[in-house]
């Protein structure tokens, strides 16, 4: 994950390396939630950052672009918006540390075949 903002907007003109300070002056761009069976769960935003949340990670790239916040995307999907000029990637005073998602400790269920079949 790298972080990332619109070429012209204000924190890609700051020097780097970005801190969480000059973080928390700009609204993150984040995808909602949508598990339905566990407690929901956030990643890479800071408390009292203001946030914007979409529903998809198309829309969180079109929020980067459109400069309507910061924040992390996969490094494929950046560097190639970076190369199209419409993505800069920042560098952060910390990195952000790898997240491992799992559910494994969600209860699983065997699909059932439909009576009669």
């Amino acid at each position: 994950m790298v972080l990332v903002a619109a070429p012209f907007h204000p924190l890609a003109k700051e020097p780097a390396p970005v801190t969480e300070a000059m973080l928390l002056r700009h609204r993150a761009v984040s995808i909602a939630d949508s598990s339905r069976l566990l407690p929901p769960r956030t990643a890479g935003l800071l408390s009292g950052q203001d946030v914007l949340t979409v529903s998809s990670l198309d829309a969180k790239v079109a929020a980067h672009v459109a400069g309507l916040g910061v924040g992390w995307l996969p490094r494929w999907i950046a560097e190639r918006e970076a190369w199209a000029g419409r993505l800069v990637v920042l560098e952060p005073e910390a990195p952000r540390l790898p997240r491992k998602w799992s559910w494994r400790g969600a209860r699983r269920r065997r699909a059932r075949r439909p009576s009669g079949s």
